[in-house]
């Protein structure tokens, strides 16, 4: 490792794993501001990213339909001590891919989340139609 460290290669190397990180936080973020349409507070650097979504979003849900699309991603709630208050979290890894998989797969992404989201609003906005029995009736 000495050797590795005074021959410089070290800092090459570390500068050129900083650059395609930063590369594919750029091109995971710009795609994510494009894709989805809730606001996304990512902090700059790391090698993956927490994504919060809306109430209404289950993360473990989503990563399961991402991954029959071949999108892989992590749900979130495993990660929190109250795992049933982070519900609508993902962590989304982007170290290990191919910058041109980026796009594609948040497209992918983004198209299942508004899906699962139209599915709860429009569960949400049915009416209870559970028949009411006349008295002295009882449903068997």
């Amino acid at each position: 490792m000495a050797l590795f460290i005074a021959s410089g290669q070290y800092q090459i190397t570390v500068r050129r794993r900083r650059t395609s990180l930063a590369r594919r936080w750029q091109t995971l973020r710009a795609c994510l501001a494009t894709e989805l349409d809730w606001p996304i507070d990512a902090p700059p650097g790391g090698v993956s990213l927490w994504l919060p979504g809306p109430p209404g979003l289950d993360g473990g849900r989503l990563a399961a339909d991402a991954l029959r699309h071949g999108v892989v991603i992590e749900r979130g709630d495993v990660y929190y001590a109250r795992p049933e208050q982070h519900r609508n979290c993902v962590r989304l890894g982007f170290a290990a891919i191919a910058p041109s998989a980026i796009v594609p797969g948040i497209a992918v992404l983004a198209a299942l989340a508004r899906r699962q989201l139209a599915e709860a609003t429009a569960t949400a906005d049915r009416p209870n139609l559970t028949p009411i029995q006349p008295e002295g009736r009882h449903a068997s």
